[in-house]
């Protein structure tokens, strides 16, 4: 069996990519910290391993690769992953049950949070360019997707 990704391994593999942030220290939440590592034990143990799409993000980084101002990856509560061998709503589900406060589904990888979620908890967005679907007062993901889709 593969082994399971340390704490400090996953938060390795958060920090913004862009040349001006390379090799700075960075935070992450300690509560996202902790439900990544939870779902790559559940990905672990399905034989599955997951990959971290993007993590922490400085602003002008993350205003490069169009993310929102105020974008929950600035501040070090949110990731993109995917799976190899996982469709995205297979992904998204497991992240529910590990407990992540929002989750967005994206054609790609899914994005999870430790963010309240206010207004939305979940959202989708079908095609890259779209406007994102948003889940509102919705909290039971397959009741909102059949409306979404």
């Amino acid at each position: 069996m593969k082994q399971i990704m340390t704490k400090g391994e996953i938060k390795g593999k958060m920090g913004c990519p862009c040349p001006e942030c390379k090799g700075k220290p960075y935070e992450i939440n300690a509560l996202l910290l902790e439900l990544l590592y939870k779902l790559f034990q559940k990905l672990t143990e399905m034989g599955k391993t997951a990959r971290i799409n993007s993590g922490r993000r400085c602003p002008a980084y993350n205003a490069s690769v169009g993310g929102y101002a105020n974008s929950p990856h600035i501040f070090g509560k949110a990731a993109d992953i995917s799976v190899i061998g996982m469709t995205m709503l297979e992904l998204a589900k497991l992240c529910i049950r590990v407990g992540f406060l929002r989750i967005g589904i994206y054609p790609n990888h899914v994005h999870v949070d430790v963010v309240n979620p206010h207004p939305s908890k979940f959202w989708y967005l079908k095609n890259y360019g779209d406007k994102p679907i948003y889940s509102g007062r919705e909290y039971n993901l397959e009741k909102f997707l059949k409306k979404a889709r």
